[in-house]
């Protein structure tokens, strides 16, 4: 009997303890001197495709991206739009990086430059009057990468004002 609640006893601790060895053990993204994502060689199986439909004609998606629409929305009046899109992946930054970088220009967006921190990094492109910027992470409670999609116009108080003396 004493034997027993010896065992339950120590059996908790002991799950706990590997869990928090296994958590620490985890493949972490190795971060170059300044703090941003270092840049991995990705081989081509590894690459990720667009997703087939996409919200926005303009901008590609990858596939198994989900939307998250409680935290997106979008706005259009006449030609200009403002857009903020969440999507949460079960993918590496790095392919994610690599996949904008390669499908926006196909879009004939332009890639202006980018920011990174630790957690997470931002691609800047722009096309005929909108920028837009992808940023790609942090990580949410899913373990999911998260991409931000914020489309504007370049000059709004420009193109604003321009409309009204035409």
């Amino acid at each position: 009997m004493d034997y027993t609640r010896f065992l339950s006893k120590l059996v908790l601790p002991l799950v706990c303890l590997l869990l928090v060895f296994a958590w620490g053990c985890r493949n972490k993204p190795s971060m170059s001197p300044e703090g941003a994502i270092a840049e991995e060689r990705i081989p081509p199986a590894e690459k990720l495709i667009s997703a087939p439909t996409s919200r926005l004609a303009d901008v590609p998606v990858p596939l198994g991206a989900y939307f998250k629409a409680d935290s997106s929305s979008s706005y259009q009046t006449g030609d200009q739009r403002t857009v903020n899109y969440l999507y949460g992946i079960w993918a590496k930054p790095a392919l994610l990086r690599t996949f904008y970088q390669d499908n926006m220009p196909i879009h004939a967006w332009q890639l202006i430059h980018t920011v990174s921190n630790p957690r997470a990094e931002a691609l800047s492109f722009r096309k005929a009057g909108e920028s837009c910027v992808i940023t790609i992470g942090p990580r949410n409670w899913l373990l999911q990468t998260l991409i931000r999609i914020e489309i504007q116009p370049v000059d709004v108080f420009r193109s604003t004002t321009m409309q009204g003396k035409n």
